[in-house]
């Protein structure tokens, strides 16, 4: 998997890659390091959530936090490992389209999808040119 890094003019870092797996995963650990509380937000975005709103849903006690978060993480992965052959053949006969994710300072900005392997490797160059340019892609759109 080819990943593209760009910095934009005004200093910002994406990342431009095709995802593999099925689905965008629901607990990255990548976005889990490098996130952290004391980046500030970026222009336009809304401030971090506060720790009572994120907190719904999962135990107090932190060990039984994190033996949660790893075994749903691990379900997941599994699953999705389990699926990925499947879904991998769908893509390459052209009933399914290809997914090209754009991070923005290491948080999920956009999918974009193409319809062939070639496809997704051409609008991966595009969008990183396009970043690299200045020009941020619309988060809605999607490539037929």
């Amino acid at each position: 998997m080819t990943t593209r890094q760009v910095l934009d003019p005004a200093g910002v870092h994406w990342r431009v890659h095709r995802r593999w797996y099925p689905w965008r995963r629901a607990l990255s650990f990548r976005e889990a390091w490098s996130s952290s509380p004391s980046e500030p937000p970026a222009e336009g975005e809304p401030p971090a959530a506060t720790e009572e709103s994120s907190d719904e849903g999962l135990p107090r006690n932190v060990v039984l936090r994190v033996a949660l978060l790893v075994v749903v993480s691990l379900l997941e992965l599994a699953l999705e490992l389990a699926l990925m052959p499947f879904v991998v053949l769908l893509r390459l006969v052209g009933a399914a389209r290809w997914p090209v994710e754009i991070v923005r300072q290491g948080k999920h900005f956009a999918t974009k999808y193409a319809q062939d392997p070639g496809g997704a490797a051409t609008l991966r160059d595009t969008l990183a040119a396009q970043l690299e340019a200045g020009t941020s892609p619309d988060a809605q759109s999607k490539v037929a």
